[in-house]
């Protein structure tokens, strides 16, 4: 069996992927990804395989590892695998099924026999991933997404790996005061690379440990085309992607393009188009 020396963790959502690809493609190979791993179903099964994130991982990666909706982490060799098993309905049933059960010591009861069910019926994927991990070397992921629930089987087992993190939206979130537990500063070894000078001056003053850890590195750049527009000669592309209103309310996204279109867009003279 393949033992991967590096490993790329895929949370919270797909767009880790995007900001994380033109860097992957530059990896020699002896830091190459080979293989990923889906702390949350719905993140594989939202890969679009179109995308040119999917098309590159298809190349490059020989091992798929993915946590159920029951715990159990199940390995698959290929995309193809792995998105099938995404798309069963199982913990669907299993809500179904709880939401007339007042109980919750029965409901502990009812998941714990779903994931047994989901065990045995899956026993040739099902894979101890602590002792991945052991192998690994190099870890590829956004670093303030460890300490998480869906990272509790092997948060405090990778302390002495070469962790190598990049922030999976716009950073702004790193200034809240609660913001950096402790945990961090157990990691023997951890490279941050964030959008901007402003971000790195943040990381510095929160991390004395690894200040000399974090490197800025640019934003991933888009071609232009087709615009119809000749008299403007300056174009930037704004490229938006799809938000839980949870996580990202309308109301507060149209402040933030208010405020990029009031200091950038306007100040500039940029023609812009926002995809």
């Amino acid at each position: 069996m393949h033992n991967p020396i590096s490993i790329f963790f895929c949370s919270p959502n797909i767009g880790i992927l995007h900001s994380w690809l033109p860097i992957l493609k530059n990896l020699p190979e002896s830091k190459m990804i080979d293989s990923i791993y889906f702390p949350k179903k719905r993140t594989l099964k939202n890969i679009d395989e179109k995308d040119i994130s999917y098309k590159f991982l298809k190349k490059k990666i020989k091992k798929i590892y993915v946590k159920s909706d029951f715990n159990n982490i199940l390995i698959f060799k290929t995309f193809k695998e792995g998105k099938s098993f995404s798309k069963k309905n199982t913990f669907n049933i299993y809500l179904n099924i709880t939401k007339y059960i007042p109980f919750s010591k029965i409901k502990g009861l009812v998941f714990f026999l779903f994931k047994k069910y989901e065990y045995y019926f899956n026993l040739s994927k099902i894979i101890d991933f602590s002792n991945v991990i052991e192998n690994i070397k190099f870890i590829f992921c956004d670093f303030s997404e460890l300490p998480k629930d869906y990272y509790n089987e092997i948060k405090f087992k990778i302390f002495d790996k070469k962790i190598f993190s990049l922030n999976h939206g716009s950073g702004i979130q790193i200034e809240k005061k609660n913001y950096f537990p402790n945990y961090f500063n157990n990691f023997k070894e951890l490279y941050i690379f964030v959008w901007s000078n402003i971000e790195k001056k943040i990381y510095q003053s929160k991390y004395k440990k690894i200040k000399n850890k974090i490197f800025t590195t640019a934003i991933p750049k888009h071609k232009i085309q087709n615009f119809k527009s000749n008299k403007i000669s300056k174009k930037i592309i704004l490229f938006s992607r799809n938000f839980q209103e949870n996580f990202f309310p309308l109301k507060e996204k149209v402040f933030f393009l208010k405020i990029i279109k009031k200091i950038i867009i306007d100040a500039n003279g940029f023609y812009l188009c926002i995809k």
